[in-house]
């Protein structure tokens, strides 16, 4: 049944945008004060390309989350400087 599966596919991605969300925000715990405001920051100024007027980082579409991992990923790599 295709109603059956997009169902389940549905949920599925919703698992993995919590595991995605959860593993953000313990990498997040993980910054310093100051690289948690540049990473703010720059999140704050990204838009989501799927939400309309979201931030990445208000936004939980799966491409906001991949963008807000990468941002935080260079932020600790100290390639975003203020």
């Amino acid at each position: 049944n295709l109603q059956g599966l997009l169902l389940v596919l549905f949920l599925a991605s919703r698992v993995w945008a919590a595991a995605d969300i959860r593993q953000f925000a313990a990498e997040f715990d993980t910054l310093n004060e100051r690289q948690k405001e540049q990473l703010r920051e720059v999140a704050n100024e990204l838009r989501c390309p799927t939400c309309t007027g979201l931030s990445i980082l208000d936004s939980d579409a799966p491409f906001s989350l991949q963008m807000r991992s990468a941002a935080l990923a260079q932020v600790k790599q100290g390639s975003i400087l203020q």
